[in-house]
């Protein structure tokens, strides 16, 4: 090229040195021995293992070829080809040939300079011959075949290629060119034609997933090239069939490893496409895929981590279909990415959530990394939390074969957990998981397919072709036979029994050589041969006559397994009793269904629960309105509205009425007016007869036995109602609905041990109530704590009087049932009792230091503000100090804006009320002013402050002074001393202590509410219909508590089962009149006082000793001389 010049460029001498040299070595280096495969080419070819054995060219092809001196270019060019193949032979022996070449240099002379040389013509260049395909197949299995010549690789025109043998020919010749530096883009752009040409030839699946390796490797490039590269490698997996997922998935964990971040961010990408692409058998996949991905979002390249963020969301949402997960995806994302600080929040959420779908592999491999991590937390909480979740999610598991895939991973942290001595609720949480999980994989070890081996697979598939086609076509595709063969171990691996996922696995490759029909017999030996291996599930089926669901399906609810694969059996015009404890799921599982979220459940079953609690923003609508709002109940016309509520006994009057008048029993009426305009296939109702009186029972019971064509679920506390409406009986025993055929009757007969269904007092269940304080002046429980006399009472704006002239008294002793039909006005008179409202005229006496207990119709509205926390935590927070906060908040007790201006403003007002004495047989209260002195306290009595406009000021001083009476400011609110009250009322620690009240059903609330209103020993226990969402075995110890409890009880209730145990003396509440029958409270015996709690005190030296329960009774404290200290002194000490 340098024709007349004498200089010849250093670079350009090192150069024709290596082309005199032959072989890529220095002159003077010693020669290495000639090798087989010059072209730097792997002796099992690109599809190592499986798809190639490429030999290299023969003998005299390995010969170095001199170039001539004289000058012909193109041998030139070939001897530079030949020395970079043979540097690259360097490469792939694991030598630097720069630092190899340094070397040389420095151990011999330089190389003479070559003689000028003379310039000559360029002879004419031709056109390079077109490529041949191949012949034979490109296989290890024969051993004859020669390496096809890849320097001349052109683009692939896809047209010319006719039938599978041209299309695998042509897959293997370029599958060869990727190897080569020159030929690869060549090569790349043929398999994205190939792919794109034949989407429906799935036998080109192993040729093109064989070349994905080399795709990844050139996604470190330039981003032009890397773009190109990775749509290359997209086209590939999205021309895969979805089976192919597991091999797909190798190569892209090896991507994930190497060191370019570009390659690990291209490796991300495509792991979202592949689960988009197949997401049944990435599920399969997910617990390593969410392994990989953990890891690199951990990456210190903030590129890699948001790509394995965006991958991690794509690869959830395609893969994890169980909707009680769906609603917290992004938060357990979120711990996976910060687990420090989002476990715990994780953790919560999970223990909120409501399940009532079966936990699948896929589910179990996003929860069991966050509730392992919840487990290696040091603290207590995390690990019972943790604990708790892993046992209820094992019970949902329906295939052992899932479980047992976790089991290694869950066993062991559990095992330590169960082995921290210091809490032992965590070793009992962790014991009880352990044994959940030991239970669930069961027998799943005893799955032989996880023991078959590949060459077996494949000597039975080898079987099962037969003499379908020859030794020959066997040799050819033995890649495609060997592709299939680990398709199908996959299926073996989990149990698949689908014949529709065996051909998709089986028929579309073997096409390749043998007709469709052909391949379909095959496919159908094949799975005969491997039945062996499979596990068969049976599944229990019932004949029915016009069933509306026979499913199976499994719930729970926060932290509890309410039923696990369950089978829900519902025929048409049957009306189901559901009996069991409170806290068993029977509302939850009602809600479930009205929701749609159970499983399986048919899509077509219209269903509507029907409940009487209505929202208080609809309170002034018209009834009227109220039902045409209601959804689907718009399409309904005018008429069919007052047709229904005219079958449900609204008059004309009551449907302009607001709902705010309406009383419990009209507003359930409501309700399920406007649940029949909906036409339901199935009517689910919670308590339908709560604030019903016995007309409306009457009627209600009436309407649903004439429901022919709708079936009913029903659930309610009346033992009476239940036997006289339902056809069927559905009974929660050991997580399972055992359906009975019959009335309540007949289900009792059968199981003796339900007779409290119809006898209360036969429940083996106990509830304890404290014995109430002395009072001042009283001796005897007859004498009267609390009276009316000649009282009456208006509502402001009503025409006339809602009571008039009611005389009546309580005792100590006394057993009241207030009764009468709905609206009648038993709810007013109860607050007209406890100083809610003031009577119009007429005397109302209460003892000055009566504590009551009120527990009102709606009493829920207490724990609206306090759904996050736990039944123990609202104990503290509502009786802190010794007060109780809800007396102090109701509006009978807060001072209005004219009475504030009054009282602690001004010099010369009243600041407060600081004590109370009795003088003369008359209270008198002592009072510090605004701006004087303690000395200058003055005593007033009642009725000077009542004249002052203070009487809420004097009543806030009678109940604090009524409260420290009890010496409650003095108990400890401990959490061991409130589970211990919650004990006493069937709330046991995994509720009062650890649950959040959310979670509670509603017979649970109704404990903690009963549990909250005798915490201060009441006197007098005034119960608003006690009995709703209570179950008929909480009755019966509930019953047996109010007969041994020492103060008075008032009760309205329409259950006269219930009542009529307890309360010989009933109020009869009718037309603004009071009618007393019976009598109660009237024998003279003596009191049953409460009496002073010993101190509990932990012992330091237990709790050291890892023995955090340890406690110790301590005795009372005493003075100086050992005399014991009163209630004032205490408090002077502790102040």
């Amino acid at each position: 090229f340098f024709s007349g010049m004498a200089y010849v460029p250093p670079h350009r001498a090192r150069l024709e040195a290596l082309e005199a040299n032959g072989n890529g070595q220095h002159m003077n280096a010693p020669r290495a021995a000639p090798t087989q495969n010059p072209g730097g080419y792997s002796s099992n070819g690109p599809l190592t293992g499986s798809l190639g054995n490429n030999h290299g060219p023969s003998s005299d092809d390995q010969k170095p070829k001199i170039a001539n001196r004289e000058g012909d270019l193109a041998a030139q060019f070939a001897l530079r080809q030949q020395a970079f193949a043979g540097m690259k032979m360097y490469v792939k022996e694991g030598k630097n040939p720069k630092k190899n070449d340094k070397k040389d240099r420095r151990q011999a002379p330089p190389a003479p300079p070559a003689p000028v040389q003379q310039m000559v013509e360029p002879p004419v260049m031709k056109a390079p011959e077109p490529v041949v395909p191949v012949e034979g197949p490109m296989s290890k299995h024969n051993k004859n075949q020669k390496k096809h010549a890849t320097g001349d690789l052109r683009p692939i025109v896809t047209s010319s290629l006719k039938g599978p043998q041209d299309i695998v020919r042509a897959l293997k010749t370029n599958l060869v060119g990727l190897e080569g530096m020159k030929t690869k883009s060549i090569a790349m752009d043929n398999l994205k034609a190939i792919c794109r040409a034949f989407p429906d030839d799935k036998y080109i699946v192993p040729y093109t997933v064989a070349g994905l390796p080399v795709v990844l490797s050139a996604l470190g490039g330039s981003r032009a090239t890397s773009e190109h590269n990775m749509d290359v490698a997209r086209t590939i997996i999205k021309n895969s069939s979805p089976n192919s997922v597991k091999a797909i998935l190798d190569v892209l964990f090896t991507g994930l490893q190497d060191y370019k971040w570009q390659i690990k961010m291209g490796c991300l990408t495509l792991v979202g496409v592949l689960a988009s692409h197949g997401p049944l058998y990435m599920g399969r996949c997910l617990p390593e895929v969410i392994l990989k991905l953990s890891d690199c979002l951990q990456d210190t390249k903030a590129e890699v981590r948001n790509a394995a963020m965006d991958t991690f969301n794509t690869v959830c949402k395609s893969v994890v279909t169980n909707p009680d997960i769906q609603p917290i995806m992004q938060i357990l994302i979120k711990a996976y990415a910060n687990p420090v600080t989002d476990t715990q929040i994780a953790l919560d959420k999970l223990l909120e959530t409501t399940f009532v779908s079966t936990v699948d592999a896929a589910t179990l491999a996003l929860l069991c990394p966050v509730l392992r991590r919840g487990m290696l937390e040091r603290q207590p909480e995390p690990k019972r939390k943790s604990a708790c979740i892993i046992n209820n999610m094992c019970k949902l598991v329906v295939d052992p074969r899932a479980a047992a895939e976790f089991f290694p991973i869950l066993e062991p942290v559990l095992t330590a957990g169960a082995e921290e001595v210091v809490f032992e609720v965590v070793k009992k949480n962790c014991e009880q998981a352990i044994r959940t999980l030991t239970q669930v994989t069961g027998d799943a070890h005893t799955n032989l397919a996880l023991e078959v081996s590949k060459e077996e697979l494949l000597q039975v598939l080898m079987q099962s072709i037969n003499d379908t086609v020859t030794e020959e076509t066997r040799g050819t595709y033995a890649d495609v036979f060997e592709f299939v063969t680990g398709l199908c171990s996959q299926l073996l691996m989990y149990g698949t029994t689908d014949l529709h996922e065996w051909k998709t696995c089986i028929v579309p490759y073997l096409s390749v050589c043998m007709p469709k029909a052909e391949a379909m017999e095959v496919c159908n030996r094949y799975k005969e041969h491997c039945s062996q291996w499979l596990v068969k599930m049976d599944r229990q089926t019932h004949a029915a006559e016009e069933d509306i669901c026979n499913i199976d399906f499994s719930l729970a609810y926060g932290g509890k397994i309410l039923l696990h694969n369950a089978r829900l059996w519902l025929t048409r015009g049957h009306r189901y009793g559901l009996v069991g404890q409170n806290g068993v799921g029977k509302t939850t599982l009602m809600r479930s269904i009205a929701n749609r979220q159970v499983e399986s459940l048919p899509k077509s079953l219209n269903t509507v629960f029907v409940e009487s609690n209505i929202d208080a923003n609809c309170f002034e609508t018209p009834v009227i309105d109220f039902v045409r709002s209601v959804a689907n109940v718009q399409n309904n016309s005018s008429c069919a509205v007052v047709d229904m509520l005219n079958a449900v006994g609204f008059e004309e009057s009551m449907r302009s009425s607001p709902i705010s008048e309406l009383s419990g029993g009209w507003r359930m009426r409501l309700a399920l007016a406007c649940a029949m305009l909906q036409n339901p296939d199935l009517l689910l109702m919670d308590e339908p007869t709560n604030h019903l009186d016995e007309n409306a029972v009457l009627w209600l019971t009436e309407y649903l036995q004439n429901l022919t064509h709708v079936t009913c679920i029903i659930v309610s506390h009346s033992s009476s109602f239940v036997n006289d409406v339902c056809t069927d009986i559905i009974h929660f025993v050991d997580l399972q609905l055992q359906r009975f055929t019959g009335n309540l009757t007949a289900f009792v007969e059968k199981y003796p041990d339900t007779k409290f269904h119809f006898n209360l007092l036969a429940s083996q269940l106990l509830y304890k109530f404290p014995a109430p304080g002395k009072l001042e002046g009283v001796k005897s429980r007859s004498k009267k704590i609390l009276k009316l006399e000649n009282c009456t009472f208006t509502y402001p704006g009503a025409a006339k009087p809602a009571l008039s002239n009611v005389t009546v008294g309580i005792t100590l002793g006394s057993r009241v049932a207030v009764t009468g039909p709905n609206g009648a006005g038993k709810s007013t008179l109860i607050k007209l009792m406890v100083g809610e409202e003031e009577a119009d005229k007429g005397e109302y006496y209460k003892h000055h230091n009566l504590r009551i207990a009120y527990v009102a119709q709606h009493s829920f509205h207490h724990l609206e503000e306090h759904l996050e926390s736990s039944p123990v935590s609202y104990f503290q927070w509502r009786f802190a100090n010794g007060q109780d906060k809800e007396i102090f908040m109701k509006k009978s007790m807060q001072l209005t804006e004219a009475e504030q201006e009054n009282v602690g403003k001004e010099l010369g007002q009243v600041e407060k009320i600081v004590g109370r004495r009795t003088r003369h047989k008359e209270l008198e209260y002592e009072v510090q002013w605004v701006g004087r002195p303690e000395k200058d306290n003055r005593y007033l009595t009642r009725a000077q402050l009542e004249k002052m406009g203070l009487q809420k000021l004097v009543a806030q001083a009678d109940e604090k002074i009524a409260l420290e009476a009890t010496g409650n400011d003095l108990r400890a609110l401990t959490t061991e001393e409130v589970q211990m009250h919650l004990n006493d009322f069937g709330l046991p620690q995994e509720f009062g202590t650890y649950g959040k009240i959310s979670g509670l059903s509603g017979g649970q609330k109704v404990k903690l509410v009963l549990a909250s209103a005798v915490w201060n020993c009441p006197h007098i226990l005034i119960l608003d219909e006690p009995t709703n969402f209570l179950d008929k075995e909480s009755l019966g110890a509930f019953a047996s508590a109010l007969q041994g409890f020492g103060g008075g009880v008032i009760m309205i209730s329409h259950d006269k089962e219930f009542y009529s145990l307890v309360c010989p003396e009933v109020w009869q509440v009718m037309k603004g009149r009071v009618f007393v029958e019976g009598e109660s409270g009237n024998e003279d015996c003596p009191l049953a006082m409460a009496k002073k709690k010993e101190e509990v005190v932990l012992d330091l030296k237990d709790v050291a000793g890892a023995n955090v329960n340890a406690a110790k009774a301590n005795a009372v404290p005493t003075d100086f001389w050992g005399r014991p200290l009163s209630k004032k002194e205490l408090r002077k000490r502790k102040g």
